[in-house]
């Protein structure tokens, strides 16, 4: 979980400061999450993100990097049953993270970094169980 920890850390403050996330990190990640998940995969979970994930990005500017790793950490690390909880704590995080960021540039334009909010919330999943 450590190395989850530190990781999460890279995406998130990578993304802050370059608006990125890169195909390495989200492999990585994957991996990690394979390693502490006992290699289960959560092909509705996958599914359902995915789809919902892909209009996002289509239609809504959903950069490809957070598709990308809210696709793989639903695919490996969320049950289907802990659905409902990882959502309402990556609303909490994008509502915070999105405060922060308008009160930072004191303006609302631009662009949020969404990496640091998917990361909070998985880790404030794994520590609610």
């Amino acid at each position: 979980m450590a190395l989850i920890i530190v990781l999460s850390l890279y995406i998130s403050l990578f993304d802050l400061r370059h608006h990125r996330i890169t195909n390495l990190s989200i492999v990585l990640i994957s991996v990690l999450l394979l390693i502490e998940g006992d290699f289960h995969f959560y092909f509705r979970t996958g599914i359902i993100f995915l789809c919902v994930l892909l209009v996002a990005a289509i239609f809504g500017g959903l950069g490809a990097g957070d598709v990308k790793l809210l696709f793989a950490v639903a695919l490996v690390a969320i049950p289907m049953e802990s659905m409902n909880i990882f959502l309402t704590f990556l609303v909490l995080a994008v509502l915070i993270l999105a405060v922060l960021t308008i009160a930072a540039r004191m303006r609302i334009r631009g662009n949020i970094a969404l990496a640091p909010a998917i990361c909070a919330s998985y880790l404030a999943l794994l520590l609610s169980r």
